[in-house]
Formats: structure tokens, sequence, C-alpha cells
């Protein structure tokens, strides 16, 4: 059972007349379905800004955001601005800090070599083929639930080498954990009671029993075999992998084909270059992440933009309005698959980038690549269904695809 209240260590509210007050809660359902708006007046309030709400700090400026991000000496992955004791989340890979992580971050750049995604390639473009076959004309299709999560399903699954049947449970599970880092709301509260059965079959999945020979997740295992950590740590790296692997990719993919919904001209773009595919995918990062925002904790005091934070202090930075920075992009607002990327904060950045970013970039361009060599336009075909979570994305978007002749 979760619980709705628990103990939070007190923290010193700073001076009002010198760090800007965000007295409304930008976390909760009304703030989902207006989250642009909501942290654009984080963004404009100030360079860091007292979430009275929640008593902590935020910053959805991309200088400040970098900063805190690559700090890890300062401001910790290993501790949550949230906590509830009744929903544990393990210290592996991005939730945890040095000395532990740099031994976790050894095994998976071994395990997620650009040498081993590569072999994967090939895969991925039959598997986009086929999915896009499928709806190459469709009408109404939800995009979500008809091509974007059935792709990512059985390419990063059969990555993983987990067997055909119930990866629709790596979504339920997922929603719940990405959840679990924020703060108690009844939305998290139904995630994790829709998840019951989908964590059971996740965690089945944890095991060198149940995952393919040469596989990614077997991989896993051979780094334990390897000595480079024990088979109980892997079996913990397999459930981050899963619970990270899935809904994420799922998520930006489905944003940025909404980014191109509004913006048609882009398109037309992509579809006359189609080496334009990895762009695409930078741009739908850049443009409306997933990752909304990301949770640290201060592990020393600090100074930060006129901000004394303390030791226990939390921090809450706003990556995807960050992505929006008008002091580092251009027309921010705007969908542009032919920007420079490189920049975008939403694989994170310093030690604690995501390890799996070839990965997913290679599933997305097979998958933009074959739209855009199939599909001659996309547009809107309905209203779109926000996702009530601290994921940001949609739960349905539907659209009308028209094939090329």
């Amino acid at each position: 059972m979760v619980t709705t209240e628990y103990a939070r260590k007190a923290i010193a509210a700073p001076d009002p007349a010198e760090i800007p007050y965000i007295t409304s809660d930008p976390l909760n359902r009304e703030a989902i379905l207006n989250a642009t708006a909501v942290d654009k007046e984080i963004q404009a309030a100030g360079p860091m800004v007292w979430l009275d709400h929640h008593k902590m700090w935020a910053t959805a400026r991309y200088d400040l955001v970098k900063a805190i991000l690559q700090d890890w000496e300062t401001f910790s992955s290993a501790q949550r601005p949230f906590e509830n004791p009744d929903i544990p989340i393990p210290q592996i890979a991005v939730s945890e800090d040095p000395p532990s992580h740099t031994d976790t971050r050894r095994a998976l750049n071994w395990i997620l070599a650009p040498a081993v995604i590569r072999t994967l390639k090939s895969n991925f473009e039959a598997a986009a083929r086929a999915a896009v076959d499928r709806v190459a004309d469709a009408k109404g299709i939800d995009i979500v639930e008809g091509l974007v999560r059935p792709y990512i399903f059985k390419v990063f699954g059969d990555a993983m080498g987990l067997r055909p049947d119930g990866r629709e449970n790596l979504s339920l599970f997922g929603a719940a954990a990405i959840n679990a880092f924020g703060p108690t709301t009844d939305f998290m509260i139904q995630f994790f009671e829709e998840a019951r059965e989908a964590a059971v079959w996740v965690q089945g999945q944890c095991n060198p029993e149940a995952l393919a020979p040469g596989s990614i997740g077997a991989r896993v295992f051979e780094a334990a075999d390897r000595g480079d950590m024990t088979h109980d740590r892997a079996a913990t790296l397999v459930l981050a992998l899963l619970t990270a692997g899935t809904d994420t990719t799922i998520g930006v993919l489905t944003n940025m084909f909404y980014g191109f919904s509004q913006f048609p001209d882009q398109w037309t773009v992509l579809r006359n270059n189609p080496d334009l595919a990895l762009s695409a995918f930078e741009e739908g990062h850049r443009w409306l992440s997933p990752g909304r925002w990301l949770g640290r904790v201060a592990v020393r005091d600090t100074e930060l933009a006129g901000a004394h934070i303390h030791k226990g202090d939390p921090v809450l930075i706003f990556a995807t309005m960050a992505n929006r920075d008008p002091t580092v992009w251009d027309e921010p607002d705007r969908f542009d698959i032919t920007r420079k990327f490189g920049k975008h904060l939403s694989f994170g950045t310093g030690i604690h980038n995501c390890a799996g970013q070839m990965l997913a970039r290679e599933e997305a361009v097979a998958l933009i690549r074959a739209m855009a060599e199939k599909i001659e336009r996309i547009e809107l075909a309905g209203k779109p269904e926000v996702m009530i979570s601290a994921f940001q994305t949609f739960d349905h978007l539907p659209m009308n695809f028209h094939a090329a002749s």
C-alpha cells in the first residue's frame, strides 16, 4: 500500500525578496495539462526559484540545468527530492553516484558497446518497414498504440532477449517506476495499482534463464560472470534497463510525430531528405522531451545564481524547458529538424548521461526513415490525449497517414 502522507526533512525557505516564489503546484494535474506554459513561467521568474508548494528549489534555465547535471559531487542523483518509504528505488545507474556508479557505467559501456548496437541495425530496419507497411494508409490511427508502442516492444524486446508474449507489461511497469520519482499523487498511486501484475512479469525476466543467448540482457549476466558485478546486481541492472528502455523512446517518438503535425513543413523537409531522420529524433528530444523534470539533492552547501542552497535541499531541474531556453536557441518553440543538434539535455550530461542513447537512436532512426520513405503526409485526426503523469507525452495521439503513391 502506497502512503499518501510521509515525513520530510524541514527545509528553510529563502527570503522572497531575494528569490522568486512559485506558489502554485507545477506537478499537479492542471499543470501537467498546461506544462509548457507552467514551465515557461518558472523559466521567466528567475534563474533559481522557490517552489513553495513542495518546499524545494527549481530552475528551467539551460546553463543552470546543465551545471547541476554535471556536478554530481554537489547535487546527488542517489538521493531524491520526493521520498516515499513504500516505494524503494534501487541505487543503480541513474540513481547512484560514484564510486558504485563508476563500476556500473564501466560495465554498461561493455554491455552496450557501439559494435553490439550496430549488429542490431538490420533487425531494426526490417521491423520498422514491417510496422510502417501495416499502417501506411491508415486513417484515425492512434499512433501510440497502433505504431510506436508495438514497434518499440518488438525491437527493444528482441534486443534485450525477452520472450515475445507479455511485452506490454514494460509500459505498465515503466509508468509506475517513472512516477515513483515524483510526489505521491492520486495518479501515481493508480499507476502502481495497475502495475502490480506487470511488475511480477518484468521481474521474472531479470534472470539469465529468461533471456535469449547473445542478447543485451544476457550480456549483463556475462558481465557478472566476468566479475564486473555480482549476479544480484546484474539482475537489478536488467530491471533498470527494462524500466528505462521503452517508455522513454516511445514518448519522444510520439512527441516528435506530434511536432510534425504542428509543423507540417518539416515533414516535407524530412521526405525530401530522409538522412535527417536522426536530426528529427534529436529535435523531438529538444522540442518536447518526455523527461519534463529531474530531481537532485544537495549534499553540501553551495550558492547558485544567488540562491543559498543548503546541504539536504532538494532541487528540481526542468530539462524540457531548458531545451527551449531562448538564450540558446532561436525560435525555441518551433519544431525544426534542420537545427544543429547536440546541445539538448534530454539524454542528460556528465557522468549520468544516458548509457542507452545509441540504442534508442538506432531504434528511432529506423522507424523515422521508414515513415519518411512510405508516408507522404501525416496530420492530426482528433484531439491528442495528454498522459497525466510525471512523464510528458500523450496517452493517445490520433493521426491520419497518407501513403506515397
